[in-house]
């Protein structure tokens, strides 16, 4: 025996399902999700319908807005360098600076550490070092001298929040690993990541 009432609901989900579709379909084309004819402009910004709603997407090949170089010499960027055992707080600025002088008397870490941080500089960058992973307050004081007889206008401060050391597995030592019988094993070093 046939159930018409199931055979009714049936077929009334599948014409609601049906025009769901085509609902769909014609709400695509009527806002240009067509993809009709995209081209990409001299600019590298995507023209044409498939742009639709929701602006003009720039294309992969396009070239990115960089950051603008302070005129004169100032700081710059800032970044943090933990892929060594002790982490480093580098401060880019516009100009180069001279590694002949002495950047130490110019630096100020708060909160103060036992022994004055390491500095180092190369090229426009320069890295201060010596405080582990702890959350630090770096000022550069007004008159750090630049190459070229610049100086620093005024105080800069930069906070830098290390947090945890970054995850790490590798082999320990410097050898490399050649199959031999009765082996000892390879020593493996960890940091931050659990077993």
């Amino acid at each position: 025996m046939i159930d018409w009432h199931n055979r009714t609901l049936i077929a009334g989900a599948a014409a609601v399902l049906i025009s769901g579709f085509c609902v769909g379909f014609l709400a695509a084309k009527a806002t240009n999700g067509g993809h009709d004819s995209t081209t990409v402009a001299a600019s590298g910004v995507l023209e044409g319908p498939a742009t639709g709603l929701f602006g003009k997407p720039r294309d992969k090949t396009a070239p990115r807005a960089s950051d603008v170089r302070p005129a004169g010499f100032d700081t710059w960027k800032q970044r943090l360098d933990t892929s060594g055992d002790s982490p480093r707080a580098c401060v880019q600025f516009s100009k180069s600076l001279d590694p002949a002088k002495p950047y130490g008397d110019f630096v100020v870490v708060s909160p103060a550490l036992a022994s004055a941080p390491a500095v180092s500089v190369k090229g426009d960058e320069l890295c201060v070092s010596g405080f582990g992973f702890t959350d630090r307050r770096i000022t550069l004081l007004k008159g750090l001298p630049g190459q070229g007889g610049d100086t620093l206008k005024a105080n800069r401060d930069f906070d830098f929040a290390f947090g945890e050391k970054p995850a790490y597995v590798g082999f320990a030592g410097n050898g490399v690993i050649l199959p031999r019988e009765e082996a000892d094993g390879v020593a493996i070093e960890t940091v931050n990541v659990s077993a």
